[in-house]
């Protein structure tokens, strides 16, 4: 009995652990984006990066009008952006409510790169993850993830 309620103690004091580390968020006319409390968000015109104060990595958000490109060139673009020369077939497209969403992942032993564009009309963003490989693996992993995917367009 004294061991379910070590466990259950435990379980609540991490699950409002998750909560509150998650309660910061970044905010434009465009998009919102939560973060971890104790992370750093600057926007140098227009170009918001979200990261630990650790500086291991960050998430970077840019958004473009006007650009207009086809998916060959948008894969193309997030390629260029991680600096991969793998098949532009690796990038995942769907659609969503939003217009098109692309997706990626590239990982070698010194960096982690995690990408998607959401690609509306005359509106594109572009929403990167960088880590380096060794801090990837640990707590920075799961804190990158849920801050990228919170990251959401307004209507």
């Amino acid at each position: 009995m004294m061991k379910n309620i070590i466990y259950l103690i435990a379980f609540l004091a991490l699950f409002s652990f998750k909560s509150s580390a998650f309660s910061q968020k970044f905010e434009t006319d465009n998009f919102t984006i939560s973060h971890p409390d104790l992370w750093r968000v600057t926007n140098d015109e227009g170009i918001v990066n979200i990261f630990p104060d650790a500086e291991i990595g960050a998430i970077t958000i840019s958004g473009y009008r006007d650009l207009n490109l086809d998916e060959e060139q948008t894969k193309m673009l997030i390629l260029d952006v991680i600096g991969s020369n793998e098949n532009p077939e690796k990038i995942s497209v769907k659609k969503t409510k939003n217009g098109k969403e692309y997706s990626y992942q590239f990982a070698n032993d010194k960096e982690t790169w995690v990408a998607k564009v959401i690609a509306n009309n005359d509106l594109l963003y572009l929403v990167t993850i960088y880590s380096e490989s060794k801090y990837w693996n640990g707590n920075y992993k799961a804190l990158f993830l849920e801050s990228y995917n919170s990251f959401k367009l307004k209507k």
